[in-house]
């Protein structure tokens, strides 16, 4: 990757605020810690068919999974014992094929949104009830996303577009078709930058940049040669990380069209890009990415530079997520397995071989449990603890 000077600031009307400065080099959480993972505690959950989606509830032990086998199972991690919510997406005919593809709560943890195969949106409470459902795309979604306010949900997938739900009124309040000559053919990936603002990425190289009540996009970035397949914000929507099929992560603002750094040095396409937690007020700009070639790798968003690579997978990394104290990262991949392992030396700290495919990997909120989809119909879940290494 080749540094670039940050542009000067422009009066974009979307954001002003300077960014922070940049953090040292390489994070390090502010006590030595390990990993100790309870073998009494690994647990596993079935569905019938594979499992494609696991994200926990953000304020409780409440884990939704998403499968081909038409269903939500909510699992009640402080009782194991119960039996999980099922919810489902079949039809009254039960000819379609429902494959739940898209998953995410509400801020507040008190909704679900699911999107399937047949690019049916529903919209349910923890407790299990159906509130809503959206018919919109008549076509399987891809992605879909509440903002920090729980206000709207924005869902994309297999259509030429993107479209906003006013949940309080339970209505489409907006609906971007981008390029009408040369338009999108597909949203691969969804993220709010404010509670207004949201970019998404598309198999047709183009990253938009859009705002509710404004019909078009207040930015296009273009630079990547392939598909673009994931985006992020990092917490304070300075940054947008992407990730591409053209075997490079990207770095933008929304102070310049161009990219800020290219990020060499994957071999395979880049499937996820996720940022590093941070502390209130605090801002690493850190951000990791999977790759098809088996390999993970942490990046100083600022600087661009490579600050660490994980290369003990031996198949495509398809899933990643921090620690919520951001001492951790695990990683699920085609090889069956999922690994933890430390940001800041990235020495492996505990593998867990499955039974499948892990399509997803998820850390609880509490930092004491992690999830995992798998291809063989289970989900996983291993009970953990992070401890202080006591001083040599």
């Amino acid at each position: 990757a080749t540094p670039k000077e940050e542009p000067a600031p422009v009066d974009d009307g979307v954001m002003t605020e300077e960014p922070p400065e940049p953090p040292e080099p390489v994070p390090e959480p502010e006590e030595e810690r390990t990993v100790v993972v309870n073998q009494d505690n690994i647990r596993h959950f079935p569905h019938d068919k594979e499992v494609f989606s696991c994200v926990w509830n953000p304020v409780s032990d409440l884990l939704a999974t998403g499968s081909g086998d038409s269903t939500i199972r909510i699992w009640d991690m402080r009782d194991t014992t119960r039996e999980p919510i099922v919810l489902k997406h079949a039809s009254s005919s039960g000819n379609d094929k429902l494959d739940i593809t898209a998953l995410d709560w509400s801020p507040n943890g008190e909704l679900l949104a699911s999107g399937c195969l047949n690019g049916s949106t529903k919209i349910f409470r923890n407790t299990g009830e159906l509130v809503h459902t959206f018919k919109i795309h008549g076509a399987p979604i891809f992605a879909l996303k509440f903002n920090c306010k729980g206000q709207y949900l924005v869902t994309g997938g297999m259509t030429p577009s993107v479209v906003v739900i006013d949940l309080q009124a339970a209505a489409q309040v907006q609906d971007y078709k981008f390029n009408p000559g040369n338009r999108m053919e597909a949203a691969m990936d969804i993220h709010w930058q404010s509670d207004k603002t949201f970019a998404a990425c598309s198999n047709n190289t183009i990253i938009y940049v859009c705002r509710v009540g404004l019909e078009k996009p207040v930015k296009c970035f273009k630079g990547h040669e392939r598909e673009v397949n994931v985006l992020r914000w990092d917490n304070s929507g300075t940054y947008l990380a992407t990730g591409s099929e053209d075997k490079t992560a990207k770095v933008w603002t929304l102070r310049s069209e161009e990219c800020l750094h290219s990020l060499t040095g994957h071999t395979g396409s880049v499937e996820v890009v996720r940022w590093m937690a941070t502390r209130p007020k605090e801002q690493k700009f850190v951000f990791a990415t999977a790759s098809q070639d088996s390999t993970v790798r942490l990046w100083n968003a600022r600087t661009g530079e490579c600050l660490q690579v994980y290369n003990r997978h031996t198949s495509a990394v398809l899933s990643i997520c921090f620690s919520p104290c951001s001492g951790y990262i695990a990683s699920g991949s085609v090889d069956r397995s999922f690994k933890i392992w430390a940001v800041k030396d990235g020495m492996l700290v505990n593998n867990y071989q499955g039974g499948g495919v892990i399509s997803e990997v998820c850390w609880n909120g509490a930092g004491n449990k992690i999830a995992a989809s798998s291809e063989d119909t289970n989900v996983i879940v291993i009970e953990i603890s992070i401890e202080q290494q006591s001083a040599p």
